[in-house]
């Protein structure tokens, strides 16, 4: 990774200092040394001057002044400049042929990329099902009609330059015994951050996965509930039809999550929820007896 980061950037006219290597893109949160990051807000200069495993930083002149224990590379639009980095080092990624298990049943209808796939022994791939580049799908994976597997998260930045839409290098990775429910969407993850779907986990139909989700084991997703970005999810979880889990959560082992709930918050191990934005369930439950009796 650090030769094709260090050749992208001399192609946007960019040489590093001799010595000067970076091993990943990531944010001012990164926990892996070499990390090349940016910043184009105050707000996060100290959790980037406290992080040992950022290396170097891209920023504005005016941050710049700020930033002395790391390698500094100055744009007026460091977010752009991020962004389109990414994008490149994702462009030069390595390619390897398709790989289908001869035990793997594959509909005729099915749309396969024809690199960075692998199917694994005995999957079933259902009618119309798409998969992208960068799928994992490992023993025994059941996908229903019309699924979507790999495509791109919903990661468009703002710029002085305009919206750049960011390309997913990670991958989605599928452990064994894992339904995915008719017409359902899994996207990709990042390079950092995988999306995984855990062992014996089953989604409904029409279920929307967002890009870096973890999913534990065992985990029953029901019809037309979303898990949005970079969610963690236990295991033994259940979420409940229309559920929404926003961005970033992390939701424990054995939790509940009822139908329609918008959870907003960490959800501990064991703890049921309910409601719009979702509360402990039995608080929720009391509210709506007092405002029913109150009518």
């Amino acid at each position: 990774m650090k030769q094709t980061i260090r050749e992208c950037l001399l192609e946007l006219q960019h040489e590093l200092q001799a010595g000067i290597d970076f091993e990943v893109l990531a944010m001012v949160n990164s926990t892996q040394a070499g990390t090349l990051s940016f910043i184009d807000d105050e707000r996060f200069l100290d959790s980037l001057l406290q992080n040992n495993a950022i290396q170097g930083v891209i920023t504005n002149e005016s941050l710049a002044a700020k930033i002395t224990t790391k390698y500094v590379l100055v744009h007026p639009d460091p977010r752009w400049f991020f962004y389109t980095l990414h994008n490149l080092v994702a462009s030069k990624q390595p390619q390897f042929p398709t790989e289908i298990h001869p035990n793997a049943r594959v509909h005729p209808t099915a749309s396969i990329a024809s690199y960075n796939v692998f199917i694994g022994d005995g999957c079933v791939i259902g009618p119309h099902v798409t998969i992208a580049h960068n799928v994992q799908l490992e023993q025994r994976v059941n996908v229903q009609a019309g699924v979507c597997l790999g495509n791109e998260g919903f990661e468009h930045k703002r710029t002085a330059q305009g919206i750049l839409s960011v390309v997913h290098d990670g991958k989605l990775i599928i452990k064994p015994d894992v339904v995915i429910g008719a017409n359902s969407t899994i996207a990709k993850g990042f390079s950092y951050r995988d999306t995984i779907i855990g062992t014996q986990t089953k989604l409904d139909a029409q279920v929307y996965v967002a890009h870096c989700v973890h999913l534990g084991e065992r985990c029953l997703l029901a019809g037309q509930c979303a898990v949005m970005g970079s969610v963690t999810v236990g295991n033994d979880v259940w979420i409940g039809p229309n559920a929404v889990v926003s961005s970033g959560l992390s939701i424990g082992s054995r939790a509940f999550i009822t139908l329609g709930s918008t959870v907003t918050k960490h959800v501990a191990e064991g703890v049921k929820v309910s409601g719009n934005f979702a509360i402990e369930h039995q608080q929720f439950l009391s509210i709506l007896k007092k405002n029913i009796n109150e009518l």
